[in-house]
């Protein structure tokens, strides 16, 4: 029951008994916490970020390696000897994991 304006208006005494009903439905109480529970809240964490790190995240194939994680380019360059830059073994853009 509400008290308002609207309609039939309970007495004053009627809000002032919501209004403490209120109040104490809304005090805080006191909680405690094992440390089982705080072992088990850390473990449940480490295992979501495990978990995420496998399934959740997007995984796009490496534009620069094809997904391979190795490359073998070259292309031209005044300023290296020979006139050619090189790269050969892991890629540098995924670091060898094939996906970004």
């Amino acid at each position: 029951m509400s008290c308002s304006i609207v309609g039939i208006i309970p007495p004053a005494s009627r809000c002032a008994q919501l209004g403490d009903g209120i109040m104490q439905a809304l005090e805080l109480q006191e909680v405690e916490v094992g440390v089982e529970s705080l072992i088990l809240l850390v473990v449940l964490i480490v295992v979501f970020i495990f978990i995420s790190r496998f399934s959740f995240a997007p995984k796009v194939k490496c534009t620069r390696c094809d997904g391979t994680g190795q490359v073998n380019e070259k292309w031209p360059d005044p300023s290296e000897p020979g006139g050619w830059h090189r790269v050969e073994g892991q890629c540098p853009k995924c670091k060898g994991k094939g996906k970004i």
